[in-house]
């Protein structure tokens, strides 16, 4: 789809429009196959994207080995991942973003982007909840039937494991109450508002992978990172950056915020703190500029200054805060009291039951929805 199609679209059709269908069709094969894939239900649309770029499941789960093969033949040559391969999110991208900001995104002519909230993650832990006391599945006395391990424990959920049992449970997946936030999640998690420019050079550092690797794929805590990392260098200004920028990243920014992000590697540090840099207001690097010209508005708290404060979070293990998920109000808690939040969220990163998975389905939808709002009255 070109940008002139898109922008013909309705609004509704701009909001909903699914990136991972921006395929060439080249072929009458192609579009054969498009049309099956357009017509899927979203949890088939998942486990297909997944699959069409992933390895094979282990043979104990034959449902999912019959799956994939089916996806790879029928699928797997034309499928693309939409933040950086489909020609439709290059040419937003370029809409939306300044050439400054795209610089240290941008090689060998194309910008790679990031799928902001991840589905897998969150997505492997909540089925594990909803299937562990199965007899079938994780409640099963079998050793080795993949999901119990071999000294009998449990599994920890896996897309393989939650494959297998989409596969057997499809009808309980498309019609029972507990998997609609799931569900509604995975619909809008391909369009507009979850994809981001990031810094990418294929010899010099990257965002993308080694952000997934440290946050469990997780945006509210990568925002954390770098807001942390704003925060210690908000004083100084951006000359004073780049003329020392070699000393700063093997400093502090390496061992703190940064290189937790991202892999405690210099090149990465360096490449980021660069682009971090063209976010800037009275020559220092500026939080608030990078939060408005990357639309993350919904993401963030607005703290007593009309300021931008630090990411709100997506979801929580704490009491509390699953207490009062539907109705909290971020703006109303204080600076303390979201540092202990987050200092819980960083001593484990793992949802613990099928509240703190649901209320990072319900806050991400909201995030992404209101972002792609954001985006699309920009253009």
């Amino acid at each position: 789809m070109t940008i002139e199609e898109y922008m013909a679209l309705s609004m509704e059709e701009k909001r909903k429009y699914d990136f991972t269908e921006d395929w060439r069709l080249e072929s009458e094969q192609e579009k054969a196959a498009f049309t099956h894939y357009k017509d899927m239900s979203s949890w088939e649309k998942y486990f297909v994207y997944k699959k069409a770029f992933g390895g094979k499941p282990n043979g104990v789960f034959k449902e999912a080995v019959g799956f994939f093969n089916i996806v790879k033949g029928k699928y797997g040559s034309y499928m693309i991942d939409p933040d950086t391969y489909s020609s439709l999110m290059q040419g937003l991208y370029r809409k939306l973003w300044t050439r400054d900001s795209l610089e240290f995104c941008e090689d060998k002519g194309r910008i790679h982007g990031d799928t902001m909230n991840s589905i897998t993650t969150s997505m492997s832990w909540f089925v594990r909840y909803v299937f562990e006391e199965d007899p079938n599945y994780y409640g099963s006395s079998e050793i080795g039937n993949g999901f119990i391990g071999d000294k009998g424990d449990k599994a920890d959920g896996s897309l393989n494991q939650s494959l297998e049992i989409y596969l057997r449970e499809k009808d309980r997946f498309e019609r029972d109450e507990i998997f609609q936030q799931a569900k509604d999640f995975i619909r809008i998690n391909h369009t507009l508002g979850n994809f981001l420019p990031v810094p990418y050079r294929e010899k010099g550092g990257q965002f993308n992978v080694p952000r997934a690797k440290s946050s469990n794929d997780y945006w509210d805590l990568t925002l954390y990172y770098l807001y942390s990392c704003y925060e210690s260098i908000k004083d100084m200004e951006v000359k004073e950056i780049k003329a020392s920028i070699e000393s700063i990243c093997k400093g502090e920014l390496l061992k703190d915020n940064l290189g937790r992000l991202l892999g405690y590697n210099y090149s990465n540090v360096r490449l980021c703190l660069e682009w971090l840099c063209c976010f800037a207001k009275d020559q220092k690097p500026c939080w608030d500029v990078f939060v408005e010209r990357n639309f993350l508005q919904p993401y963030v708290k607005r703290n007593n200054e009309d300021r931008y404060g630090m990411p709100k979070l997506l979801w929580s293990n704490n009491e509390k805060v699953l207490q009062e998920a539907e109705g909290i109000l971020w703006e109303d808690m204080d600076d303390k009291e979201m540092e202990g939040l987050w200092a819980e969220r960083l001593k484990n990163n793992k949802p613990k039951g099928i509240a703190p998975c649901n209320m990072f389905f319900v806050n991400v939808r909201k995030c992404i929805e209101e972002r792609t709002d954001r985006m699309l009255k920009e253009m």
